[in-house]
């Protein structure tokens, strides 16, 4: 996992996001969760500069679907975008969201045909408004064995 940053002086690293672990409810900001504090968290630049999360998937690899778990700080806007080099990124979907941080939201992507990357880069251009940064509890990319191939 890279990243072009992470909130300062927190423990909520880029890999946090694909250790396995998510808050057991979803639906509510429940900061007792003992999985709560396993998260990317970006740096506080939205909107005015986009922050970014990578997850190297070793090998080209082909998907269909994408798990995105955000925290209550969550994106408005973003892209998912794929690489092969980890330098030049295809946007393969924009997706747009309602401007509410009431509690976390699981995004579950399904792409309309498999693509193949070795890198997907998820590109927040947005948030929802009440914060200037995002957090990602976990990313989950999945190919059509619903194996994850993230971890």
């Amino acid at each position: 996992m890279v990243a072009n940053g992470y909130e300062n002086n927190t423990s909520f690293t880029p890999l946090k996001a694909v250790d396995g672990l998510k808050p057991s409810d979803m639906s509510v900001h429940d900061t007792k969760d003992p999985n709560y504090p396993s998260r990317w968290s970006s740096n506080a630049t939205l909107p005015s500069t986009p922050v970014w999360l990578y997850v190297n998937l070793g090998s080209v690899k082909t998907f269909q679907q994408v798990d995105i778990y955000w925290q209550k700080a969550k994106a408005s806007e973003y892209q998912i975008q794929i690489s092969d080099d980890g330098v030049e990124w295809e946007p393969i979907l924009i997706v747009t969201k309602p401007e509410e941080a009431s509690a976390p939201r699981p995004d579950y992507i399904t792409l309309e045909t498999p693509v193949s990357a070795r890198y997907l880069r998820i590109y927040v251009t947005k948030n929802n408004g009440e914060h200037k940064n995002v957090g990602i509890f976990e990313v989950e990319v999945y190919d059509s064995a619903e194996q994850n191939l993230s971890i």
